[in-house]
This record gives C-alpha cells, structure tokens and sequence, in this order.
C-alpha cells in the first residue's frame, strides 16, 4: 500500500469522527431513543463504536506505534458479551463522557495510523489467539461498521422529522 492509499484509508475512517461530533452537536440528538424497534439506543450504539476503537487502541494499535509488534494483546472475542458491556457502560455515564471517550480514542487511532509506515499497514499482526490481522484490513472493517452505523442513526432522525 502505498502512502496516498493509506491516507485515503484513513480519512474514510476519519469519517466517523467528524460525523459523530456533528451527530451529537445537534439539539436533538436522540440519545435515548432506541435506532429502530427492538434495537439499541442511539447512546449504546456510540457506546459499542467507542468500545471498540479503545479495544484496538489499548489491545494493538498504541503496541504497533510503540514498535512493540510482537505484545499485541487483542484476541477474537465473544461479540455478545464485548456488545452487552458496552451498552451496561452507555448507561453509567453521561453524554459528555461519552462523547469526550468515543473522539479521543478515535483520533489516537488516526494521529497513530498516520505516523506509522507504510510497511506496518500490511505487516501480518497475530492476537493473543494466534490470529493474524493486517492494519489496513482492521480499517477496512471499521469504515464499513462505522458507515453502517451512521445510516442507522440518519434513519433513526428520518423517522422523527
């Protein structure tokens, strides 16, 4: 990958970020409102997104940007219950936390990405669990997941107007 490719990578998943921040700005955001019926609330929803970024964060990518490849410390987990903490979590603190949590460990992800070279994008990283992942394979997941959730939320605000 080379570095114009990596940097469009990573504005795609600086998406996020700046949607989020704009989302949460507005004098009605719905933070308690579940995104459908029977689903999470928009709250739990940034909440599982913010859990995931500091996943990443402390378990693999602030250990590659310390030159520390071989320490990774994620694994794969049991989505159910990494989910059902992070909507406990989105209950027991406020929306300013929330918000103050869920933009730092993005841009710690982001300021991390682009500092690192280039060769560290397909470097083959292994989990506690033996599996392997690459840097530009976790962002390409994550684009998807967050643009995923950013069209729930504007059908959630769809539905209200």
């Amino acid at each position: 990958m080379n570095r114009v490719q990596k940097n469009s990578l990573i504005a795609s998943f600086h998406e996020w970020h700046d949607w989020i921040r704009r989302w949460s700005m507005q004098q009605n955001a719905p933070w308690d409102q579940p995104i459908a019926e029977g689903k999470w609330t928009a709250r739990e929803m940034v909440c599982h997104m913010m859990r995931w970024d500091r996943y990443f964060w402390e378990g693999a990518i602030s250990i590659i940007a310390s030159g520390e490849k071989e320490q990774i410390q994620i694994q794969q987990l049991d989505y159910d219950l990494f989910n059902e903490a992070a909507r406990e979590y989105a209950r027991k603190i406020s929306t300013e936390e929330l918000m103050q949590e869920t933009l730092k460990y993005r841009e710690l992800i982001i300021r991390s990405l682009y500092e690192l070279v280039d060769e560290d994008w397909s470097y083959p990283y292994k989990g506690l669990d033996g599996n392997p992942f690459t840097l530009q394979g976790y962002v390409e997941d994550f684009i998807w997941h967050d643009r995923h959730h950013m069209k729930q939320l504007e059908s959630m605000q769809q539905l209200e107007a």
